[in-house]
């Protein structure tokens, strides 16, 4: 069986040999009002001797921790290390999420743009959107005069957003498009991966769709105060409706194509 000292990554207290030392976080006192991180430790920056270091930590009753010993004068943070640790995994955990999060991707529109140049910006948006994580941020450009238009270019927006909506939304869909202007007076809205079943409902409600909402109507009045197990059946249920929602829109977009109607 393996000592704690020999799993410890760390040097801690005595083990120290630098003659001096630079202390950069410090776990803060109770009722203290400063920032911290997940452990409790707030930021400083002090140079020392290696001794006071040391002594400042016992007469907190914490170790001196050495986790940078390639600097000169080497870090060290005064903390019990079992909390050290603790920030650290989280730190990790937290660098290798933001690691993962896509660069956010931008289109550009234009207030009067044809139809056909919309759609290439939609089929490019539906492409992104197929990563993880992706978002993208969709600016209508407003030019001097062309800020008068300012109108035209919302309900562009919104015919790009109803486009998406199989597979893009925004970040609050009860809220509608709410764009918003830009230090440059462009128009902006930041979209995210995943269907926006509040456009879809409408958009089947409007080609006559009245089945399927009656069907998600009926879910959304069943009792609330159900079991564990009967919330999860209901969850279920809800993504088989959307996925249904989903298919009825494609078939009535098909079917209005084939009948010479333009998508849009």
């Amino acid at each position: 069986k393996r000592s704690e000292e020999e799993d410890r990554e760390h040097l801690l207290n005595d083990e120290i040999r630098a003659l001096e030392v630079r202390v950069v976080g410090v776990v803060a006192e109770a009722g203290e009002d400063v920032e911290t991180d997940a452990a409790g430790i707030k930021d400083v920056n002090q140079v020392m001797t290696r001794m006071d270091a040391l002594q400042l930590a016992r007469d907190r009753g914490h170790d001196l921790i050495l986790f940078n010993e390639d600097m000169d004068p080497p870090l060290v943070k005064i903390a019990s290390y079992g909390k050290f640790k603790y920030g650290e995994r989280v730190r990790l955990k937290e660098a290798a999420k933001n690691a993962k999060i896509p660069k956010v991707k931008e289109v550009k529109l234009s207030y009067s743009m044809a139809h056909n140049d919309m759609m290439t910006m939609v089929n490019r948006m539906e492409t992104w959107m197929k990563r993880p994580r992706q978002q993208v941020k969709v600016k209508c450009v407003l030019k001097g005069r062309q800020k008068m238009f300012e109108r035209q270019a919302v309900e562009l927006m919104e015919r790009f957003q109803q486009e998406c909506a199989m597979f893009a939304k925004v970040s609050n869909p009860e809220k509608g498009l709410n764009a918003q202007k830009d230090n440059r007076g462009d128009l902006t809205v930041l979209f995210n991966p995943g269907p926006d079943n509040i456009i879809l409902k409408k958009m089947i409600q409007e080609a006559g769709g009245k089945k399927a909402l009656m069907a998600m109507a009926e879910e959304d009045d069943e009792d609330e105060d159900e079991s564990d197990e009967e919330e999860e059946e209901e969850v279920e249920e809800k993504d088989e409706e959307v996925a249904r929602l989903e298919q009825e829109l494609k078939d009535v977009i098909q079917e209005l194509e084939e009948m010479g109607i333009p998508r849009g």
